[in-house]
């Protein structure tokens, strides 16, 4: 949908302010979900993670990988907040600072305080040294100030339109001797035409062309 010059001086003016901030998981999690601050609005997306990405966030944190920011909406005259974009995130911080699941470590399955009921030799807590670096691990906010529903709702699809990966896009991304060695072969000839030139010609049958299409279609030819 096209912009007015209107759009642009209300988001550039001090309608809809907004703050970024860094704050640690513990500051967080304390300061606006343990205490109700934060409303996840029913045109939220549906909870759809399942365990893998859950314990794959936790070791990101972990290894302090950088996270995507969170977007919350300051409601009106509130100290209550829409969470905009985020609540994926949110929500698996919170399961894991509340031992609803644990991450493996050294071949542990390591929960943040308290662990199972019945207690295993592979179960145990995060210690003083884990526990520190998850508790400190900055995240990144923007909170938006004086929006109405129907501005957060416009803004929350904004955020959402972002096009997904396809999987020859997460083929090429992977980490792996199998897709290193995969991606060597761009360059091998056959009658001294390199091999990419074959997948060109054939993209019909082969579907796109392009280095993601190509490795995905080795891969696939491959396993």
């Amino acid at each position: 949908m096209p912009i007015t010059s209107e759009d642009i001086q209300c988001n550039n003016g001090t309608t809809n302010f907004s703050i970024h901030k860094d704050i640690t998981i513990s500051d967080y999690i304390n300061n606006y979900i343990n205490n109700d601050r934060i409303e996840t609005p029913r045109w939220q997306r549906d909870d759809c993670w399942d365990d893998e990405y859950r314990t794959t966030l936790i070791e990101s944190i972990m290894q302090k990988y950088d996270l995507p920011k969170i977007y919350l909406s300051k409601n009106t005259n509130t100290e209550h907040f829409y969470l905009l974009d985020g609540g994926h995130r949110t929500r698996t911080m919170g399961r894991y600072i509340t031992n609803k699941f644990s991450i493996c470590i050294d071949n542990e399955n390591v929960y943040y305080n308290s662990g199972p009921a019945q207690s295993t030799r592979n179960n145990r807590i995060m210690n003083n040294y884990e526990k520190n670096i998850f508790d400190n691990y900055l995240l990144t906010i923007t909170i938006y100030d004086n929006l109405s529903e129907t501005e957060a709702r416009k803004i929350f699809n904004k955020l959402q339109n972002a096009k997904p990966m396809s999987m020859a896009d997460i083929v090429n991304s992977h980490e792996s001797p199998l897709v290193d060695y995969l991606r060597s072969l761009e360059t091998f000839s056959i009658d001294g035409q390199h091999l990419c030139k074959y997948f060109d010609d054939y993209k019909k049958v082969l579907g796109k062309s392009g280095n993601s299409h190509m490795l995905y279609q080795l891969a696939s030819w491959f396993t």
